[in-house]
């Protein structure tokens, strides 16, 4: 069990440093300030998560409405090409 936590905490350090790294050259900081502002970044990210939430959760209901309307509109294209194409219809 200890074995599997150490490796787990190196894994998650590792992963941090990576995007901490990122973080920095992409805004062409200081590692040391991105490892400062971090705390409050996280914060942040924690403040904003539900939020998030919300606008993800309308944004898939939105497309499944539009797909739900692309599939009515494809099977009466489809019923109506049968339906002429039926020589009893």
């Amino acid at each position: 069990m200890r074995l599997t936590t150490l490796l787990g905490l190196g894994i998650g350090a590792a992963l941090l440093g990576k995007r901490v790294q990122q973080i920095a050259e992409r805004e062409g900081r200081p590692l040391s300030d991105v490892l400062a502002d971090l705390p409050a970044r996280i914060a942040q990210d924690l403040r904003s998560f539900p939020e998030d939430l919300r606008m993800a959760a309308d944004e898939a209901r939105l497309a499944a409405e539009r797909r739900s309307h692309e599939v009515d509109e494809e099977l009466d294209s489809a019923f109506d090409a049968d339906a002429d194409s039926d020589p009893d219809g």
